[in-house]
């Protein structure tokens, strides 16, 4: 199960997708049209469209003397209608456009924090406080971490590999999602991973934090190491938002999904944990990522929903030291929870923070409309 062609293997990112280390950038796969060359009437070919040049010729005939011929009634005017209409990969750049028109990047301070803050009708607001960490604390409190992981690549091997691009698959192995019965599903969180893509490789711009192996060629990784910045983690902030949408659109549709918390957050654990044995990054940036995620996820969730309110959070890196990841006070099965006890490196930015997102157009959302769907496709 993938999702890659909207950026394409080999095209405009130039690695594979619109991340450069994920899969859920695209909608070809939904769509039906990109790589397949399918079309409703079979595989498009020349011989195809000669074919198609003799049956007119045969079929159609003279244009009609007696006035224009009959249309459809009425206007594509309603939402829903349209919506439906479209293919999945003109939904996919309506939804981009919503979904990304609203984020809006700051860094200042020394050392640096990135504060990504959405845009709320008239109102500019906080989401998340990322806190760049300083060359000397990644070499004295966070290399040896790197070092040490490595143990456990022989046993993490085929994990690791499958996740370069492809979380996503990992957790629809473990929710019964299936590409038919989710298709909205499906395409619902795709729009969010790539809203979430472009945020955090923005940050990780601005941020530029060196890998593990710029440090010493002891760490010499089992991966190709990326061609970006290492803080914040773009595995962690994709896991646990995916985790995070999961929850809450599983929870809407039926409350005895409530109880799947604890593996969706320890998967997205293991899915980041994964990338430091891997020898490509720090604990601390996967730390920065789970604050990512959780901020963003839940941003999403209320800005779907319209009916509960998103919470700012920031990145308290001088609780982190010299921890590794996910630290002590990381409870599984309450970290999904919007009232659920965070990891003490995670703090609300102001309880007068938080807030219910309004949607650029409320009446005319695609997200909500989406997010409608796939509740549906839960119940």
């Amino acid at each position: 199960m993938s999702f890659t062609s909207l950026a394409g293997d080999g095209s405009l990112a130039g690695d594979g997708s619109l991340a450069g280390d994920g899969s859920l950038a695209g909608d070809g796969a939904l769509a039906g049209d990109g790589a397949s060359g399918i079309r409703a009437g079979g595989r498009i070919s020349p011989y195809t469209s000669g074919a198609f040049l003799t049956t007119y010729d045969g079929i159609v005939g003279t244009w009609p003397a007696a006035g224009p011929p009959e249309g459809p009634d009425g206007e594509l005017a309603d939402l829903d209608t349209r919506m439906r209409r479209w293919e999945a990969r003109v939904r996919a750049h309506v939804l981009d456009f919503e979904l990304s028109s609203s984020f809006q990047l700051d860094v200042a301070g020394s050392p640096p924090i990135a504060t990504l803050s959405v845009r709320d009708k008239d109102r500019i607001r906080k989401l998340v406080e990322l806190e760049r960490p300083s060359v000397d604390e990644l070499r004295d409190k966070q290399l040896r971490h790197v070092y040490h992981y490595a143990e456990l690549r022989r046993d993490r091997a085929a994990e690791i590999l499958s996740q370069i691009k492809g979380i996503e698959t990992f957790f629809y192995g473990l929710c019964p999602l299936h590409p038919e019965r989710h298709r909205f599903t499906i395409e619902l969180v795709a729009a969010f991973y790539r809203a979430l893509v472009s945020a955090e490789m923005r940050i990780k711009h601005e941020l530029a934090v060196p890998r593990p192996v710029e440090f010493s060629p002891q760490i010499m990784p089992m991966i190709q190491t990326p061609g970006h910045s290492s803080f914040p983690a773009g595995h962690a902030a994709e896991s646990f938002m995916v985790a995070t949408v999961l929850s809450a659109l599983m929870q809407s549709g039926n409350s005895r999904y409530a109880g799947w918390d604890s593996q969706l957050a320890q998967l997205a654990a293991r899915i980041s944990v994964n990338r430091i044995v891997a020898g490509v990054h720090f604990p601390i940036d996967m730390a920065a990522g789970l604050v990512l995620g959780l901020a963003v996820g839940r941003y999403f969730v209320a800005l779907a929903t319209g009916n509960v309110k998103a919470t700012p959070y920031k990145f308290v890196g001088e609780s982190f030291g010299e921890s590794e990841f996910p630290g002590e006070s990381f409870l599984p099965d309450q970290i999904l929870a919007p009232t659920g006890t965070l990891p003490n490196f995670v703090a609300p930015l102001s309880l007068a923070d938080a807030f219910t997102p309004v949607p650029i157009d409320k009446d005319r959302s695609a997200v909500s409309w989406l997010w409608s769907q796939a509740v549906e496709e839960w119940k």
